[in-house]
């Protein structure tokens, strides 16, 4: 057996998971091992980012260890932006990298993996001997699980030809797939120390983040919300989860709604629930002025102890019920956030952002695209939504949605990384129809993926928020009173580029034509671009607090 097979044969034997990847010089035979074993996992991509982006997609959805593999050289250095987005997700992913010869003097494509690794915030492995294979990928996998990271494990071409040592598989078998160890659960003071404050509290805030990952820990989350008659949110990755209680705000932070504002910045604790309390979910602390705020998760981070958050550290799936009980022994349910006044501020948010909506001539108002998603997406939709411009659209306008499931790729601020991560996150959950929404400049910066899609028959609809520009550019120039034809192009044809790539595509110009086609069933295993032309003229709520001053 030759080093390269060993690889092959470890990765089989620590994960399921599929292994998306680009083939070069320097991990080509890995890849020829797994396809020789009849490895139906093996998914090519086009673009080694991409390839990065969709293991950290799978990571996100399914919550198991990724897995991706690229050549040395530029086949690693592609991959940055998508390996930084991973780490500052904590997606749990092993990414295999060949590296040059080590006996080439030239070594062209050669350059520090470890350094580039530290760079993107990701764990290191090198593999230096042949006889130290199963031992390295075991390591890689263990640091990925317990470290909720990437982690890259590097093997030098040369050293993949080596015979790798009789015992590989016997060493394999003795060897079990990582595990996390139980957390810690928080001590019987600390929950004590909560109570009180909730206790105290007239205006407490639950906010119920992506930690909380089982529907019991959300029960358990939203009793307790109701015995001290507190307002629910979420924050934007666990976007929708609580959408079906009618105490539920939405999204707290930029995009929370006008009228959530207004009762929000009442608050006088905010609870949150494995979610973080740092700038984006606080809107900058604009949002909880007045608030004592406290954070029950596994860590605290470097952001929340800069903005003195409270921290009980524990798993919230046991923390929780352990407050519920608590609470109960203490006193019976409050109205506190849960009066009448409350009741009827609620009931107008839907109506804000259709207020707004008015006729445009340069494209659909995007607040009416959202309300269209809001009542045409396919019920339990995984939907992928990108950032920039139009997001925040989706996100405030799409809402008492609780059967989609959501994902974002904005972890690293980098446009680009959608239609990848979407592509990862349907291996992840195939179960759910996949809806990705992106913006024109977003989709065009891995437009290749469109291939992958095509070639492993993915059923997607991808609706392509086209304003021809970089939305978030022109919304931050204009009111800088700077020119904003630098950020704005002559859009192409999505439909056309979908139909190219061997899907269907469709021009939807009207909020009609676009319900319609979302209700078409283009047939399993043929995906739909869908080219929405959206107004570019019109801020987000959020760009008007933030640039517009208003």
């Amino acid at each position: 057996m030759k080093g390269y097979e060993a690889i092959a044969l470890a990765i089989q034997h620590f994960s399921d998971a599929p292994v998306f990847g680009v083939m070069g010089n320097a991990n080509m035979l890995i890849f020829a091992a797994l396809s020789a074993e009849g490895d139906e996992r093996l998914v090519s991509a086009r673009h080694e980012a991409a390839a990065v982006a969709m293991a950290d997609g799978y990571a996100r959805t399914s919550g198991a260890v990724g897995v991706s593999t690229v050549t040395s050289g530029p086949g690693l250095s592609q991959v940055a932006t998508s390996l930084l987005a991973a780490a500052r997700y904590r997606s749990p992913q092993v990414l295999i990298s060949g590296d040059a010869y080590r006996r080439d003097s030239a070594r062209l494509q050669a350059f520090d993996q470890q350094a580039f690794a530290d760079t993107c915030e990701s764990g290191f492995v090198p593999i230096k001997r042949v006889q130290d294979i199963v031992p390295a990928v075991h390591e890689a996998f263990a640091r990925a699980t317990l470290e909720s990271r990437p982690v890259l494990l590097s093997i030098p071409e040369d050293l993949q030809l080596e015979e790798a040592a009789p015992s590989v598989e016997a060493e394999l078998q003795a060897l079990a797939r990582p595990q996390r160890a139980a957390t810690p659960a928080p001590r019987d003071s600390e929950v004590e120390r909560v109570v009180d404050l909730l206790e105290a509290a007239k205006y407490p805030v639950f906010i119920v983040g992506r930690g909380c990952r089982d529907e019991e820990t959300i029960r358990a989350v939203r009793e307790l919300a109701e015995h001290y008659g507190a307002l629910l949110a979420t924050s934007l990755p666990a976007k929708g989860r609580v959408d079906d209680d009618e105490w539920s705000i939405g999204v707290s932070g930029g995009f929370a709604h006008t009228g959530a504002r207004e009762l929000l910045q009442r608050a006088d604790l905010v609870v949150g629930c494995a979610a973080g309390l740092a700038s984006y979910t606080t809107d900058k602390t604009t949002l909880y002025p007045s608030a004592t705020t406290i954070a029950l998760d596994l860590e605290q981070t470097p952001e929340s102890a800069m903005l003195g958050h409270d921290v009980v550290l524990g798993d919230v799936a046991e923390t929780v019920p352990r407050l519920l009980a608590a609470a109960r022994n203490r006193s019976d349910v409050r109205v506190n956030f849960r009066g009448s006044d409350e009741q009827e501020h609620l009931k107008t948010l839907s109506a804000e952002a259709a207020a707004t909506i008015d006729e445009r001539s340069d494209g659909i108002h995007p607040a009416a695209v959202a309300e269209t998603l809001r009542k045409s997406l396919p019920i339990g939709a995984q939907v992928v939504l990108g950032g920039g411009h139009f997001w925040a659209f989706a996100v405030m306008g799409i809402h008492k949605r609780p059967d989609l499931r959501w994902q974002f790729s904005y972890q690293f601020g980098s446009i680009g990384q959608t239609l990848p991560v979407a592509i990862g996150a349907w291996y992840g959950d195939p179960s759910r129809r996949l809806v990705v929404i992106d913006g024109d400049g977003s989709v065009l910066m891995h437009i290749q993926e469109l291939d992958t899609v095509a070639r492993y028959r993915i059923p997607m609809t991808l609706i392509v928020a086209n304003d021809g520009a970089f939305g978030a550019e022109v919304h931050k120039l204009r009111p800088a009173g700077l020119t904003d034809t630098i950020a704005t192009f002559d859009a192409p044809d999505f439909a056309a580029i979908g139909e190219a790539f061997g899907g269907t595509g469709i021009h939807v110009k009207e909020d009609a034509a676009l319900a319609s086609a979302l209700e078409q069933n283009t047939g399993l295993g043929r995906f739909e671009v869908l080219d929405v032309r959206i107004s570019g003229e019109v801020p987000s709520e959020p760009f008007k607090r933030w640039y517009y001053g208003g």
